[in-house]
């Protein structure tokens, strides 16, 4: 089930948004299913967002099994294929099926950031924006209000 569904996105196909809110603090992965490895101590995102996407999008098959665990280093490997959560409406071109990444500690991936940096532009263009930014002490415009309110609350 999307956490958003725009009837009018993008080439006249509904859009489904999905909205993940993880941790980057994690285990790694032991098993041979799944995302590859857990890169966070490499690169932003690195221990949500390959394995989010790998679970709600689904990936393609690469390489042969005979050749191991895809190495990021190397970009050598295989990694086993798999349909995502959203597989229906991806192969069967339904929908244009969106995920929107965000971690705890208040990051964003670039997709979610280009994305809320586009409604803020459709709702300055439009005129459509009512939102009440008395209600945060900090943002003062779309961007800041709407990037704070999808981090969660630290106390």
């Amino acid at each position: 089930m999307p956490d958003v569904i725009r009837l009018t996105g993008d080439g006249g196909k509904p859009e489904l948004l999905e909205i993940k809110n993880y941790s980057p603090i994690v285990r790694r992965n032991a098993s041979s299913d799944g995302p590859t490895e857990h890169m966070g101590h490499e690169y932003a995102f690195g221990n949500t967002e390959e394995a989010l996407k790998w679970r709600v999008l689904g990936t393609r098959q690469r390489g042969l099994p005979a050749a191991g665990r895809f190495d990021h280093k190397t970009g050598a490997g295989y990694v086993k294929a798999k349909l995502g959560d959203y597989a229906d409406a991806i192969l069967n071109r339904k929908a244009n099926v969106k995920l929107l990444c965000h971690e705890i500690f208040g990051g964003m991936s670039s997709y979610a950031a280009r994305h809320l940096r586009r409604l803020a532009r459709d709702a300055a263009r439009g005129g459509a924006d009512a939102t009440d930014y008395t209600l945060s002490a900090t943002a003062s415009s779309f961007v800041p209000f709407y990037a704070q309110s999808a981090s969660p609350p630290t106390s």
